[in-house]
């Protein structure tokens, strides 16, 4: 009996997408650092875990799914590109963490990341499940690229933005800085994985904030 051959299926892989992740894990491990406090062990342990396999594997895969290959364009259109993109993904994120807070049914995918309640820790930024991954992390861009159609370097830069603010905010010694008003602040953020705040921006714009700003100067 001749034996059927299994398919064999490709799966797409992003280098720059990778140079994010690892640059991110590097950066994760240095803030990491400047701790006093850690969680236990075990949770530490299990929130690396996610943040490698989210930051190697998951991410330059979805990467490599949308990765433009676009005429570069002007400087101006550059810029304009990777903060559109930003600011998407900034919009979406709210969508989806306030759609984890607040029906039940998508809750568990989110409790993974608010187990870092007491003690945060910069890199818990991904310490997430890999749904909350996908659907909270990536699936922004995904729409974002298919919105705006950008260049490959403006998809990198706002990658990378998103990426830093994102260790930022969940680093406890910066949460006594002064942060631009339009943006979500570290001590912002870790309050709301303390207490579960009906904060639900993040890693970049407050758009409760940019709302009251613009209802109020009208």
């Amino acid at each position: 009996m001749k034996q059927k051959m299994v398919p064999y299926v490709k799966i797409p892989f992003s280098t720059k997408g990778l140079q994010i992740g690892s640059a991110t894990v590097l950066a994760s491990a240095i803030l990491d650092q400047e701790q006093t406090e850690f969680p236990p062990n075990t949770l530490y342990a299990e929130g690396w875990t996610l943040v490698l396999f989210n930051l190697l594997y998951v991410g330059p895969v979805i990467y490599a799914c949308v990765q433009p290959s676009y005429m570069a364009k002007s400087l101006f259109r550059n810029v304009l590109d990777t903060c559109s993109m930003v600011v998407i993904h900034s919009g979406l994120y709210n969508v989806v963490h306030r759609i984890m807070h607040r029906v039940r049914a998508f809750r568990p995918i989110h409790n993974i990341h608010h187990q870092f309640k007491d003690v945060v820790v910069s890199s818990s930024a991904n310490a997430v499940s890999v749904q909350e991954f996908l659907w909270a992390y990536m699936m922004p861009f995904v729409v974002g690229v298919h919105l705006i159609h950008p260049t490959e370097s403006a998809l990198f830069a706002s990658t990378s933005i998103v990426s830093a603010f994102n260790l930022l905010v969940h680093s406890p010694h910066l949460s006594t800085q002064k942060w631009i008003s339009w943006f979500v602040s570290p001590s912002e953020h870790l309050t709301h994985h303390k207490t579960r705040t009906p904060s639900y921006s993040a890693p970049t714009f407050h758009w409760g904030r940019i709302w009251s700003k613009v209802t109020h100067a009208k």
